[in-house]
Formats: C-alpha cells, sequence, structure tokens
C-alpha cells in the first residue's frame, strides 16, 4: 500500500473511532423516565404557613412535557408546565407562579419527590413527596 492510502485510512479509523465513542456515559431522558412523576403527590413545604403540601403531575402535550398543580390543597394553586430535562428531573422553566415569575426543579429520588421553586429573590423547598 502506497504511504497515502494508509494515512487516510488511518485518518478514517480514528475518525470512526472518535464518532462511536462519544457520548456513551452521557443519559438524556426519554419519554418513559417521565412515567414515575404521574400521580398525585404529598410532602412538606418549607415556604407557607401550612407546611403540608400536594401537587399533581399528569403528562403534558410533547413526549416529555408535563402539566404540574403545584401547591393544589390552597385556593390559589399554580397549574404550569415543565419539561423532563433528565431521568430524575423535572425542570420548570421561569412561568408566573404564585402571581410572580418564578421558576423551579423537580427530582425523584427513592420513590420521593423533592421540589425547588423560585421567585422574587426568593428560593422555597418541598421535600419528601411521596404518591398517594
Amino acid at each position: 500500500m502506497s504511504k497515502i492510502k494508509v494515512i487516510l485510512v488511518a485518518v478514517l479509523l480514528t475518525g470512526a473511532i472518535v464518532t462511536c465513542g462519544g457520548n456513551e456515559d452521557t443519559v438524556g431522558p426519554a419519554s418513559m423516565d417521565r412515567d414515575k412523576f404521574i400521580g398525585n403527590w404529598a410532602g412538606t413545604y418549607e415556604c407557607s404557613s401550612s407546611p403540608a403540601d400536594t401537587m399533581f403531575i399528569a403528562y403534558g402535550s410533547g413526549d416529555l412535557d408535563f402539566r404540574i398543580t403545584l401547591h393544589a390543597h390552597i385556593a390559589f394553586a399554580d397549574v404550569v408546565t415543565a419539561e423532563l430535562t433528565g431521568p430524575n428531573t423535572i425542570t420548570i422553566p421561569e412561568q408566573t407562579i404564585g402571581f410572580f415569575p418564578g421558576s423551579g426543579e423537580i427530582t425523584f429520588s427513592n420513590n420521593r419527590l423533592s421540589l425547588v421553586q423560585r421567585g422574587l429573590g426568593l428560593t422555597c423547598r418541598g421535600s419528601d413527596y411521596v404518591k398517594y
């Protein structure tokens, strides 16, 4: 084989190895990952006078979307849209929550949910949400 053919084959093999070996460790969310979030959840929320809290999580219109009712037990519950951004993470992009701009995340771990909600310079947390 000529020197040029050997170099060309080496370059092609290197490109194939780099392309195939790319993001093997990165696991993105899939629509089946959102099933575990669907349902009614009860937990504790630290930023209210009544720490008992509930949220309802339903499928949204897209493969990775949700429609979530936050603080469902109060008269002015917030219905927000959210997206599965990791196998165990829902991200609530900035939208109106409690009459003001807010955002948050919901995390699934050990069959429980935790909530981080941000708005007006405050961060509030909910924990130990269990399905009921």
